[in-house]
């Protein structure tokens, strides 16, 4: 983990800023399953959530392809978006991280509305939307919107971070920046109790 954060640290340290701030250019592949994005509202509430959709989705046996496809992308795009762990990702519009976080998050509400659908997991679907409905407008979350909020995605392409606005993000920086800090203290301790036993 520590040796990713710091590949991805020197990666946005020494990327072209050639991206504007903002939408990437259209999709290269869009020949996949068509994803709306969600709200900057919709997403905050369904961060908190995301688990409880995935782990709703396994319990369904009976599947087909567009199940299959909602499915993987949610989760592929997580992977892509270094699982969610980035802070701020979903809830701050300046993260490098937070147009992947729509990607994945836009996916996974797609996918629990489709499970409405599904008999064998319909009702549970319908209990987790109106817990969902219901957190954003105690929150008054619904209609926050975000330079992100009208993209389409698409299950056949997958989004990678924003690098070059990581070294802008402070709290991005500092979290990539902490693995970096300890593996090279722990290296330095480790070639201190060499020295120590070889005087």
């Amino acid at each position: 983990m520590a040796r990713l954060a710091l590949a991805c640290l020197l990666l946005a340290l020494c990327h072209n800023s050639a991206e504007a701030h903002g939408r990437r250019l259209p999709a290269l592949n869009a020949s996949g399953l068509e994803i709306p994005s969600s709200g900057h509202g919709e997403l905050i509430a369904l961060s908190r959530h995301y688990g409880d959709i995935i782990a709703l989705a396994d319990r369904h046996n009976t599947t087909d392809p567009k199940f299959r496809k909602l499915s993987n992308y949610a989760r592929i795009q997580r992977y892509y978006c270094f699982w969610g762990m980035a802070p701020y990702s979903a809830s701050d519009e300046e993260s490098p991280f937070n147009e992947c976080s729509h990607a994945y998050l836009s996916a996974a509400k797609q996918l629990l509305l489709y499970m409405r659908d599904m008999p064998a997991v319909a009702p549970d679907a319908n209990a987790l939307t109106s817990k969902i409905d219901a957190e954003m407008v105690q929150e008054g979350l619904a209609f926050i919107g975000c330079q992100y909020s009208g993209e389409v995605f698409f299950t056949s392409e997958f989004l990678t971070p924003h690098w070059e606005l990581l070294p802008k993000h402070p709290p991005s920086l500092i979290a990539a920046s902490v693995p970096v800090v300890l593996l090279a203290g722990g290296s330095l301790a480790l070639r201190q109790r060499k020295r120590t036993r070889h005087s």
